[in-house]
């Protein structure tokens, strides 16, 4: 049985094709131009067959070239596109979020949560809108919003516009961070 080729080296080889230069897949791959061509007679090397016909004029494939080409182009990129969907799926976030909102808080919120849902579609997004005053601070909330004052020193809090919340987790700058008869939270 056959070694398996390096896919590395036919990596290098496709962008030989592609910038239609050593020069310019060194460029490309941000690899030395010798390395470069080790990578291709590396790979010409273990094929048994040349890939490239070169000149000081010009590049051409040969027929073996060729066909490695057009059978390793697609694959590279079909792992390269591969790679950036993972890369996404882990960066993605999951699961539920509850989050307890009395009074009128779904009714200033509701664009905001519904841009964040869309944002998120990994988010499975619980709302409360039944509890009233310190009742919304039950232990089975991940986030209860609160328009109360006098909150129990017992209790973590942090203001919309405090550190502990920064701005850039929103979707947009939220009109929460400003007083409440401030006229971006009148309707």
């Amino acid at each position: 049985m056959r070694d398996a080729l390096d896919l590395n080296s036919v990596r290098v080889y496709t962008a030989v094709v592609d910038e239609q230069s050593f020069a310019g897949a060194s460029r490309l791959l941000a690899m030395p131009s010798s390395n470069v061509s080790r990578h291709v007679a590396s790979l010409e090397r273990r094929l048994g067959t040349r890939l490239l016909e070169r000149s000081t004029r010009h590049l051409r494939m040969t027929e073996a070239g060729r066909l490695l080409y057009e059978r390793a182009k697609p694959l590279l990129d079909t792992l390269l596109s591969t790679q950036e969907e993972l890369g996404a799926v882990q960066r993605e976030l999951r699961g539920s979020l509850r989050i307890c909102m009395p009074g009128e808080a779904p009714r200033l919120l509701a664009p905001i949560l519904a841009e964040f849902c869309s944002l998120h579609p990994g988010i499975e997004l619980e709302c409360d809108t039944r509890m009233t005053g310190l009742e919304v601070l039950r232990e089975d909330m991940d986030l209860s919003i609160v328009f109360h004052r006098a909150i129990r020193r017992t209790v973590l809090s942090s203001p919309a516009n405090s550190p502990h919340c920064p701005a850039s987790w929103l979707p947009r700058p939220p009109c929460w961070l400003e007083p409440v008869c401030h006229a971006m939270c009148v309707s």
